[in-house]
């Protein structure tokens, strides 16, 4: 089975980037024959394929300098010529297509610069997502905004995974950190988090917002926030940070908060359970499980309920979070790694094929 996956990069800030790179290294280690065609071929700031998956130029192939016989065609994102040209290719190439949406049919994604948006969309997008053999999605809550948007193909939900650590730290000590990974955008509910941490105003306990900022001035106005209530001191902002540094922060803190009014999937709650730390999870997240398995709160993002759900976290002893990370990290371990992510798509592409 040969299989090309199409994306418009592999920079290492992107999400998308991290899902195609993991997916099609795993992929490649349970023998299906894969390779990346990129738009932004020459992108300096690529992601490493520890399995040497192959790269070509995405032009190369659509213009037919690259002769090709692939089985099937695995799109990444909407909104960009690339995805409309690689589309045009299979259809006239009679080449099924997996399109794989990365939360870009949310009601907030797709509210968020309309106007670039709206033509593309009547243009081709509606088009070409409608010719698409199947269409892959990472939650519920997700496939519910294809069937919203008008999308009548077969849908299957298929997770992100993570990485489990050899171990997890056993987390002691005077000082604990409650860590915010993400984008620094409106979605994200910083406001709300920082009126919770004001009205419980922890003793021993920093909250750490590690992620780049998507709105120019946004960090700015959070720490305007966090002077005007008097949180500052408490409160740091370093930025966002890559591999080895990233891990460190995972590491080094003794939970993680996710309050969002909108996501498609959340990979930073599975990150963090991965590492063995209890997760707080807003209702605009689909993470209700993690209430079920007793490894987190799923909860409102309102700031009162967030800063009650902060003091049940800071009530807990060390040994108490550390056995509530455990949970997490067995649960991850059953359903999300990259491994099973891989698995699950590959028996999706083989369905395909028989059909």
């Amino acid at each position: 089975m040969k299989v090309l996956h199409v994306v418009e990069h592999l920079h290492k800030l992107s999400g998308v980037s991290c899902f195609c790179n993991e997916v099609t290294d795993a992929l490649r280690e349970q023998g299906i024959d894969v390779v990346v065609a990129l738009s932004r071929f020459s992108d300096q700031n690529q992601l490493p394929s520890r399995c040497n998956v192959q790269r070509m130029n995405l032009r190369n192939i659509l213009n037919g300098t690259l002769k090709s016989d692939w089985d099937i065609i695995h799109i990444h994102n909407l909104w960009t010529m690339t995805q409309h040209r690689s589309m045009t290719w299979a259809y006239n190439n009679d080449t099924p297509v997996v399109w794989s949406l990365h939360g870009t049919l949310s009601p907030w994604a797709f509210r968020y610069k309309w106007w670039k948006k709206l033509i593309p969309w009547h243009l081709y997008q509606k088009s070409d997502l409608r010719a698409a053999s199947v269409i892959h999605v990472t939650s519920s809550d997700e496939e519910k905004w294809v069937r919203d948007a008008g999308f009548a193909q077969e849908v299957v939900t298929i997770p992100l995974g993570t990485t489990l650590p050899e171990s997890i730290p056993v987390r002691h000590g005077p000082e604990r950190t409650l860590l915010f990974v993400g984008r620094i955008t409106p979605v994200k509910a910083l406001p709300n988090l920082l009126g919770a941490w004001a009205m419980v105003r922890p003793v021993g306990w920093k909250l750490r917002i590690v992620g780049v900022q998507d709105f120019d001035g946004y960090t700015d106005y959070l720490k305007a926030q966090c002077d005007r209530l008097g949180i500052s001191a408490s409160i740091e902002f370093p930025g966002q940070r890559f591999g080895e540094d990233l891990l460190g922060e995972y590491a080094d803190a003794s939970a993680l908060i996710l309050p969002s009014h909108n996501e498609n999937f959340g990979a930073v709650v599975i990150d963090a359970l991965a590492w063995g730390m209890p997760v707080i999870t807003s209702t605009g997240t689909p993470w209700q499980e993690v209430e079920k398995v007793g490894c987190g709160w799923w909860v409102d993002n309102t700031s009162q309920k967030l800063a009650e759900t902060l003091k049940g976290l800071m009530s807990l002893s060390d040994d108490e979070r550390h056995t509530m990370g455990v949970k997490g990290r067995r649960y991850v371990a059953e359903r999300y790694t990259w491994q099973s992510v891989a698995l699950e798509m590959k028996g999706v592409y083989e369905s395909l094929l028989q059909r």
